[in-house]
């Protein structure tokens, strides 16, 4: 049911001509030189401009369902969600409207790419101040929607846009997001697979933030990685971002990152430790992890008590490496006095 992007991040995928027939005839929105980009699972999918010469995207119920009650409500309700979501990294929604060939709405056109494009250019990988931008502003983006009681259930690298200007992130596809507002809709098993948390695949309810955050856990390895499956995750050298994608892939969502806060809160803390470890300054390292420990209280001790564990290890090492430096510069020293 999900539409994945109304974009493949490929400019030259626009550039076919216009049909001959408009789709609006009918509608109060008038729409020109409309152009049909793509098929989904719930509807189809047009770029063109609207009656302010703007570039928009036009998404329509398919004709089949534009008279089931059940695919009605969905579509309305992505608009409705949409259209309340006041964010730079959401897709802003402009009109809706409803003709003989079923309801309809229109958004912003966005020209870049998607994440997935830009993960498969290594960009993210390669340039990690890059990566770290975008995945600041991906952060915000869902930290907002979550507080706005709005679950997206859909997060995955091909609903991620990274706009051509300015590299800001726009999420798009909430056509299986789930709000406060809409008690229930169906939807058991909404999602992608691979991307989805063990309690969507079980089609469980009680669907949280939680969700998100393990999938937000997935892109993140596959950013990483280029895979989504998770023991790879051992592969990943960045301390702070190995152990995030281990705690938002937890199988319990209990056991995950409650919510986007938390995740910034672990990197504003963690963030120098683990650069002093990655460093190998382990005794900066440690001291460090210990003064996280005492300035919070929900830290994961777990983690950091490892991490703890491991800087110990590597500074014995360290310690016997220098003795037995230091022993062979005596053996040799004698060896010459004795010469």
């Amino acid at each position: 049911m999900s539409e994945s992007s109304f974009s493949t991040g490929s400019e030259s995928f626009f550039e076919k001509k216009p049909e001959n027939d408009s789709v609006e005839k009918n509608s109060n929105v008038k729409f020109k030189d409309l152009v049909h980009l793509k098929n989904g699972a719930m509807g189809d999918i047009y770029k063109g401009a609207d009656n302010l010469g703007r570039k928009i995207i036009l998404k329509r119920i398919k004709e089949k369902y534009k008279n089931d009650k059940n695919y009605i409500n969905l579509f309305q309700k992505e608009f409705e969600i949409l259209f309340h979501l006041k964010n730079e990294g959401i897709v802003k929604v402009f009109d809706k409207g409803v003709d003989e060939k079923g309801n309809f709405y229109s958004m912003e056109f966005i020209n870049g790419k998607t994440l997935t494009k830009v993960i498969e250019s290594k960009k993210l990988k390669n340039d990690f101040s890059f990566f770290e931008k975008i995945f600041e502003k991906l952060l915000n983006a869902i930290s907002y929607i979550h507080k706005e009681q709005v679950y997206h259930r859909d997060l995955k690298p091909d609903n991620i846009m990274i706009t051509a200007k300015g590299n800001n992130i726009k999420i798009l596809d909430f056509g299986l997001a789930k709000s406060d507002i809409y008690k229930k809709d169906n939807l058991n098993k909404a999602g992608t697979k691979g991307y989805m948390s063990p309690e969507q695949e079980n089609g469980k309810n009680e669907i949280d933030q939680r969700s998100d955050i393990y999938s937000l856990g997935i892109i993140l390895l596959e950013i990483f990685t280029k895979s989504k499956e998770k023991y790879n995750i051992k592969k990943i050298k960045k301390t702070t971002y190995k152990e995030i994608i281990r705690k938002c892939t937890e199988e319990k969502p209990k056991n995950r990152f409650y919510d986007c806060d938390a995740i910034e809160f672990f990197i504003k803390n963690l963030y120098e430790a683990n650069k002093k470890f990655d460093e190998g300054s382990f005794f900066a390292a440690k001291k460090l992890y210990k003064k996280y420990i005492k300035s919070d209280k929900e830290a994961d001790l777990i983690f950091v008590e490892k991490q703890i564990d491991i800087c110990k290890k590597k500074i014995n090492k360290k310690y016997i490496l220098y003795i037995m430096i230091l022993m062979v510069f005596l053996i040799i020293y004698n060896i010459y006095l004795l010469i």
